[in-house]
Parts: structure tokens; sequence; C-alpha cells
């Protein structure tokens, strides 16, 4: 919260108790926003974003599948949801095996593998008979609980991001960051739980608001 004070902003960061064990250092002239992002991740934050008044917000990351629902768009005769949906699949290749590991010197070696192995998931390790790998070091996480949740979150993003939204609406100024939606639009095939990982407005009456949404899926 100190760094983000230097910057002039208003800020309103959740204490955390954990500590990290070891040094961590940046080139000079890195932003302090690159900084600051790098801190929260090594405790599992959600990256700095602003609220609707201005304020800095730093708080636990919340996995998608215990969020509560903020909006829902459902398409029937008081909808609000406007003509032109677009949905786009990246299903090619998706890792069912999630490892993320440490390389630094100066602390304990840790490590965290998350197994998608659900027989109902179709991407799952049972379901494809083979094993898709995704490993990578990281070495700015705080300490093996922050690592376990990491690599959950490394995992949920990544099935998440295999399904993605786009649609209209009229203007709904209350959205602020990553929104959790139900999203209910039969003539697509769509229903279900979504969250909104980009939109824009346009300023001016009766002005269309543009979603881009994620789908939650259950590993």
């Amino acid at each position: 919260s100190a760094i983000v004070g230097a910057l002039y902003v208003r800020a309103d960061i959740e204490t955390s108790i954990d500590l990290k064990s070891f040094p961590q250092e940046w080139e000079i002239g890195e932003s302090k926003l690159k900084i600051v992002n790098d801190l929260l991740r090594g405790i599992n934050y959600d990256p700095l974003h602003f609220d609707e008044n201005g304020v800095a917000i730093g708080a636990p990351h919340i996995s998608s599948l215990t969020r509560q629902i903020d909006f829902s768009y459902l398409a029937n005769e008081q909808s609000i949801i406007l003509d032109g949906i677009t949905l786009a699949s990246d299903k090619f290749d998706i890792p069912n095996k999630w490892i993320r590991y440490t390389e630094n010197p100066e602390a304990a070696y840790l490590i965290s593998t998350f197994i998608n192995d659900s027989p109902d998931n179709p991407y799952s390790t049972v379901n494809r008979g083979r094993t898709i790998v995704d490993s990578k070091a990281v070495d700015d996480i705080a300490n093996q609980d922050a690592l376990d949740s990491y690599t959950t979150r490394v995992a949920n993003e990544a099935m998440q991001a295999t399904e993605r939204i786009e649609f209209s609406t009229l203007n709904m100024p209350a959205h602020g960051y990553q929104e959790c939606l139900w999203v209910d639009i039969p003539n697509y095939g769509i229903s279900g739980k979504y969250i909104e990982v980009a939109w824009d407005m346009d300023l001016t009456s009766g002005g269309q608001m543009h979603h881009v949404c994620e789908k939650v899926v259950v590993l």
C-alpha cells in the first residue's frame, strides 16, 4: 500500500499476514504498477484495479466457482439484451495438468500440481486418455499455500477461457471489475455462470454496453 500511496491515488489494499522469506528485486526504471502487481500475485491477490470512485483496490482472489452472482442477463420478455451475439471456443490442446514451482535460490523449493481428472469434464485426463501438462516457474510466491491457491487459479482461468461470449445490452453503469454474471440466452444455447473480463459503453443517452465474458467451468 505504501507503493500505491506513492502514486498519489486513494487505495484500499486488504491486509495480508503472508510474508516472503526472500528479497525481491526489479530492474531500474520498472513501473510501480508492475511492482505492485508482482507483489499482489505473490500472495494470490487480484491485480490492482480501480472502483467506480477511483479508489485503487487490492484484495485476495476469489475463485470464480464460489463467486456470487452480481448481475443476471436473461433473454425473456423484459430482456435488455440486443441483437448480435458472438460465441468463441478455444479448446485445442487445453491442459489438464498444471504445475507451478519456484526456482529462487534464496528460498525453499516449492511445487504445486493441479490435475483435472473430473469424469464430467471432456478435457480431463480421464476422458482424454492422456495428460497435457502446463508447467511454469514462478519466483515471487510467498509460501506453499499461496502457490497452491495460485495453481488452482491458473487451472480454473485456463478452463474458463475455453468458452467466450460477447453481447450488447442497454447501458448498465453499475458494472465494475470482473463481475460475475448469470447469462441465459436459449436461442444460442447459452446458459450459465460467466465472469465479465471486459466491458465498454457508449457515454450517450440511449447508449449501448458491450460485454465480454468467459464461462465458469467446474473442474
